[in-house]
């Protein structure tokens, strides 16, 4: 084993035991609503921007959420429709979203 081989595996233990930064921003409005977002690094800047989104469409995201994990028949029932007008039912099935369903191809 060479010497730099040893040093890059040291270097790369010592990285991943380093714990990751705080995500912090800073957001303010302005007289028409749009979020402005600043922030030190580009965690805090993702932060900042989920951050905004959450708090401007959280109807939104946690329709994409049930939808995504195939549950919306399970919460808003079977008969019910999705925002592009589709079945609950049908939305939720294997053959719409195979890699949900294990064993399912």
């Amino acid at each position: 084993m060479s010497l730099a081989g040893v040093l890059a595996g040291l270097s790369l233990a010592a990285n991943a035991r380093s714990q990751p930064e705080q995500a912090s921003a800073d957001i303010r409005r302005t007289s028409f609503g749009v979020p402005n977002i600043r922030a030190d690094n580009e965690r805090g800047l993702g932060y900042g921007i989920g951050y905004a989104y959450a708090q401007d469409n959280l109807c939104l995201l946690a329709n994409e959420i049930t939808t995504v994990n195939g549950e919306r028949s399970r919460y808003f029932g079977p008969d019910q429709f999705t925002v592009e007008e589709c079945e609950n039912l049908v939305s939720d099935t294997p053959e719409i979203r195979p890699w949900h369903f294990p064993g399912s191809s």
